[in-house]
């Protein structure tokens, strides 16, 4: 199964020059109802469509982001995010 990961992420950055753009959650607020809190690391990449989520970005605080093709969101241990499941996304 890793290989299987390994391989897709490869090809990915492969295709890519660059990242668009890297969000960064962080948890020094109380996460909303619903969100995704969990004691380890997520790294989440866009591939095809867009990724609504709410995120604490510890400058601006709770946040609506949108992740595009070629967007990443890091989600370090014990922080949390909240998707949008409205729009269609492969990620």
């Amino acid at each position: 199964m890793d290989t299987v990961f390994l391989n897709l992420i490869d090809s990915i950055l492969e295709e890519r020059e660059s990242f668009n753009h890297i969000w960064f959650a962080n948890d020094h607020t109380t996460p909303p109802q619903f969100s995704y809190q969990v004691n380890f690391p997520r790294l989440e990449l866009v591939f095809k469509g867009e990724y609504m989520n709410q995120l604490e970005d510890g400058e601006y605080g709770i946040r609506d982001i949108n992740l595009m093709l070629g967007d990443a969101l890091y989600i370090p241990p014990n922080c949390w995010n909240k998707p949008n499941w409205i729009q269609s996304v492969r990620y």
